[in-house]
Parts: C-alpha cells; structure tokens; sequence
C-alpha cells in the first residue's frame, strides 16, 4: 500500500531525469510526516519517489504499527528481470558501446528497501527474525509491485525457493555479471562473467544506544545477506536452479569459465571524486606473456542515473598500444568538469565508465563495466544561539558552489521535528566559487534530542543535504 502502483497506495514512483514539475522531486521530501498528510488530504498518491522515499514511508508505517524495521542501503544492485540470478550486460565489441535495447537487467549504484522483524511459521524453524521487504515498484510478485518478505537467513543460504520472493533478493545482493559482445554480424558471445562486483557493501543505521556507547552510526550489515566465501559447490548449485529454465545462458556460463588470458586488466576508477573537480578513469594492463601484444582499448564516460540508465556520451577514449612482455601500461580518459557540468543525467552527480579491450595476437577481451560519483557539496547549518524550549533562536544555512558556473533557481527546504516544519526559502543566485548564507530562526516545542535537516537544489546542482543534532532542555 505504500507505492501508487497497487490500488492507489501512498505513492507515485517517477524516475525520469528533470521531470518533476508537477511534483515533488525525490531528493526534496525531509520526512515521512509531509508525505502522510499530503495522502491524507487529497487521497491520491503523493508525487514523486524513489527508493529511499518508499523505504523511510515504509518505516515510518511499520514502526507506528508496532513492528521493529530499518533502512537498508545495498550498494551495487541488481534488478534481474528473468529470474536467472545474472546481470547480462551487452556491449558492441567495435565501441565498447552498451546496448541499451539488449540489456534489459540493470545495475543501481545503490538500492534501498527495508528489514523489519517477525516470526515465520510458515518457514522451517529458524527463519524469523530480519526479513527483507521492498515497496519500491521494480517486478510484480502474484500480480502486485511489492517483494518479501524474504527471511535474511535464507537470502544469506541460497534457500531461494522459501517465501517471498527470496530469489528475487538473493539476486539483488548475489548475482553475477555476466558480459555479452555482439559484433558487426550481431553475434553473441558471452565473454566474461564476475562473481563478486554486486551487493559489495550493504549497511543500516545503528541504533541509538550503540550510537551514544562510541560506535560508527553507520552498520555494515553485509554479513547478515551473504556469505563472505560461499562454498564454490554451494554457488554451483544455486546458479545451475536459477538457470535451469535458460539453458543457453547456462552452457555459455560455463564454456566461459574455461578462457585463458595472458594480459591482465584492471580499471580504475577514485573512489569519491569531489564536484568541481575532473574525472578520471584509467585501464592498468600487464603483458604476462613472453611476447609483445598489441591491444585496443575503448573507453567510455557517460552519465547515468542511479538506476543505472545510460545518458549521453560524455567523453571516451580509444587507442592501439604495443606491450613488450612484462610491462604494465595505463590508458587514462580524463574528463573535464566543463565537459560533465551540464551534462550530468537526473538529481544524482552519478557516471558509468565501459570498457572493451581487445589483444590482437589470442582474441582475449577484456569487458568491464562500473560506476563513478561525484562527491557533493554539504549544507552547513550554524547555530548562533543556544536553544530553548519555546524560545527562538537563529541559525544560518551554508552551501558553496564548487562549479566554474553561477548557480541559479536556488532554494532551500529546512524541517525539524519539534523544531521547525518544513518550509522553502529562496536564496540568490551563487557565483562561481561562491557561497550562500541564509539566516533562519527555529523555535522548538518538543525538548530533548532534535535534528534540523536542510536539502539544498538549484537548477544546475541537486541533491545537496545537511543537517545537524541539537538538544532542546526541558528548563533552564
């Protein structure tokens, strides 16, 4: 019932880049509370969401409910559309171009759906506890957009045939990618396939109290999802079930795993390059070989939402070289922030790099493709003043501008629970290198510990956040 796409649930999900006009755009909502009311009020579903809006709706209605739930963050997910637990990336083997009409599964940079906790008696005993659900309308499970709960225990085993949708996680967290190159005469062939690039990291919130005693507020819960070193017989298994319907895919899975190479690749990408600043890729190859190769390299920059839909191209780079044997040599593709500045696909400053190497002397081909995030700048909120009970006090919101451009339709949307509702304040345009300070004044009606959250967009850079925790005593 949370998302629009079953009977007319809380809300509507929309992804298209810059297409929010007539609603809400995901990035903007600071909370479940203005959601609700909206719901509430007009009785239609609320526009827009994505995943992190189904999710914090999610929780926010379990808990009232009285049933424990947290955020889950997958980083790396696949959406595998055909139940074979691969994602099946083709690429054109002259380019290194994606095939967007062939490539119908899809990698999010970060997925985000929801644990909540209960008794199974419908499952074998030990298979309560953490249960994964998921609003956020991706495939239909018995005719409605929804998944799970799927027990985390059995996600974590492989026991993809337990309720609900337990296949449909596992995948999520543990397929494989399997890369497709299609030639001039539109043949495929499966040319590699990796086993451990999807659900590399998956975390939660850390409760409160753990929080207090010194730890990180962040909690890697990966282990929980999967196993570190799954038994190779066990991976076996579980892939010739989920296969068995695609007899094709699985004869070409494992004619694959026989290939020899004598180069070795690895592409590089930084880990979190800051907005502002260019962007770099670089292919390392290393001749193993007691001959020179001669090898063709293609590499690709373009934007992409989180989703993993492909934008416009935004810079490549080919080029033949020569490696004498036991040399290592690096291609690099450079991108400026003038050349992905305008160009940047929906609210997330979010890149995918492809590449297609091709050795001249063995046919060996090296595929790979990953995603690259621009580092956002955050919104600083300084408090002048101590707060009070019931007693105004001002703070001031900060955001720099880290682009060689003038940032315009600024605005801010500050909220605090038992401190301030949420309100939209207009800021002036941002110069080049510039920074923004808008005052606020907040009066709180709810003691204790408060957090003031503040999301700051223009038309030219989205997704800016901050916030800050305060405490409010009861009396002085």
């Amino acid at each position: 019932m949370v998302n629009g796409g079953n009977e007319q649930g809380i809300l509507e999900g929309k992804w298209a880049a810059e297409e929010f006009t007539d609603g809400i755009a995901p990035s903007q909502w600071t909370g479940s509370a203005e959601i609700l009311r909206a719901f509430d009020k007009f009785g239609l579903p609320v526009q827009y969401a994505q995943c992190w809006v189904f999710a914090g709706v999610v929780t926010t209605i379990l808990r009232a409910l009285g049933i424990p739930s947290r955020v889950v963050t997958n980083f790396c997910s696949a959406h595998d559309t055909d139940t074979s637990c691969t994602v099946d990336i083709h690429f054109l083997a002259s380019t290194g171009k994606p095939i967007k009409e062939l490539n119908k599964d899809s990698l999010w940079m970060f997925h985000v759906w929801n644990d909540c906790w209960m008794a199974r008696p419908d499952l074998p005993e030990g298979y309560g506890g953490w249960q994964a659900v998921d609003a956020t309308p991706q495939e239909k499970s018995d005719a409605l957009y929804r998944a799970g709960p799927a027990s985390l225990r059995a996600i974590r085993e492989g026991q993809c045939s337990l309720p609900y949708d337990t296949s449909f996680v596992f995948a999520e967290v543990q397929a494989e990618k399997c890369y497709w190159l299609v030639d001039a005469k539109k043949h495929v062939r499966l040319n590699e396939v990796r086993k451990n690039e999807i659900g590399r990291m998956i975390i939660t919130k850390r409760p409160r109290a753990e929080v207090e005693s010194g730890a990180d507020e962040i909690m890697d819960i990966t282990s929980s999802y999967k196993q570190t070193e799954m038994p190779q017989e066990k991976r076996e298994e579980i892939a010739s079930t989920l296969l068995a319907g695609h007899s094709s895919v699985l004869r070409a899975h494992q004619a694959v795993q026989s290939a020899k190479s004598d180069v070795r690749f690895d592409l590089r990408l930084p880990h979190c390059t800051p907005m502002g600043q260019d962007l770099t890729a670089t292919l390392s190859m290393l001749n193993e070989s007691g001959s020179v190769r001669s090898v063709k390299v293609c590499l690709r920059l373009s934007a992409a939402a989180y989703t993993g839909e492909q934008g416009r191209k935004i810079a490549s780079e080919t080029c033949t070289v020569d490696i004498k044997p036991g040399e290592r040599y690096s291609v690099v593709l450079l991108c400026s922030v003038r050349d992905y500045q305008e160009k940047l696909k929906g609210e997330l400053a979010t890149f995918v790099v492809s590449t297609v190497a091709r050795v001249a002397e063995t046919g060996q081909v090296f595929t790979a493709m990953d995603d690259l995030h621009l580092k956002l700048p955050d919104v600083e909120i300084e408090m002048l003043e101590q707060p009070l009970l019931n007693e105004p006090f001002k703070a001031v919101l900060k955001v720099a501008n880290p682009l060689p451009i003038t940032l315009t339709n600024c605005s801010f949307i500050v909220e605090g629970p038992g401190l301030l509702s949420a309100n939209k304040i207009a800021c002036s345009d941002i110069p080049s290198r510039g920074i923004a300070r808008v005052p606020i004044t907040v009066t709180p009606w709810k003691d204790g510990e408060r957090t003031i959250i503040a999301h700051f967009r223009s038309k030219q850079l989205q997704d800016v956040n901050g916030s800050v925790t305060l405490f409010v005593p009861s009396h002085l």
